[in-house]
């Protein structure tokens, strides 16, 4: 099953048209069509190349809260992400995104002062397709790397926090809340775990920033558990 990261991720690399917003000195949004990021990472972050006196630059300075979003007319499909936008002036990072392509929109190059970058780190977003909305967190880069129970979906931090096998060493998969000697701890099915976790709604709130309700929450948890090894359908 493909995930819902995925499948976003998949279909904004098909857009050659992305639009990204700011806010102005009067608190106004100002939204802006763009070819497509220069460089993506994931869903996570984004780069655009832009021209120094462009008035967006001096807006993103002043306020880095942003919104970009990316839309398919063929499927008819959505996704809006929130984050900052960072204005990149450093050599390294331009020397490393440039293309002789962009020398028609830049007659100075890499280094005439006019070539400028956009990077945008996404915190959350919103998804539409199939006629339904789905608001979703974007993992942040400090967590990326832990090892997520493939039952519950928590972050495993700690070896301690790490289930065990039938001869009691490790197991890397499975929370100890969730799996203990060889066995799950419990007979459940994913819509019973489903509504497990939505008890720990609040903690998950705090812990990432965002606010959503049982009811937004709830389609978020379903597509994301079953990704997970427990539930994934062959």
């Amino acid at each position: 099953m493909k995930s819902l990261t995925d499948a976003i991720e998949q279909m904004i690399r098909k857009q050659n048209v992305s639009f990204i917003s700011s806010v102005d000195e009067d608190g106004y949004p100002n939204t802006k069509a763009m070819l497509a990021p220069v460089k993506q990472e994931g869903i996570q972050t984004f780069y655009w190349h832009t021209n120094s006196l462009s008035v967006r630059i001096k807006q993103y300075r002043n306020n880095p809260k942003a919104c970009i979003y990316f839309y398919d007319k063929e499927s008819f499909e959505g996704v809006m992400l929130k984050g900052t936008m960072e204005v990149v002036d450093d050599a390294d990072t331009k020397k490393a995104i440039w293309k002789d392509d962009f020398s028609i929109y830049y007659k100075g190059g890499v280094d005439g002062g006019d070539f400028i970058l956009l990077r945008f780190t996404a915190e959350s977003g919103r998804y539409y397709s199939n006629f339904n909305s789905i608001s979703f967190m974007v993992n942040k880069e400090e967590n990326m790397n832990d090892p997520i129970c493939q039952s519950c979906g928590m972050n495993m931090r700690t070896a301690e926090e790490f289930g065990t096998n039938a001869d009691g060493t490790p197991n890397q998969e499975y929370c100890h809340y969730c799996y203990q000697n060889g066995t799950f701890t419990r007979d459940v099915t994913m819509d019973e775990m489903l509504e497990t976790n939505l008890k720990y709604l609040d903690h998950w709130n705090k812990e990432t920033g965002n606010n959503f309700t049982p009811d937004e929450a709830r389609p978020i948890l379903r597509e994301f558990l079953s990704s997970l090894k427990r539930w994934k359908k062959d």
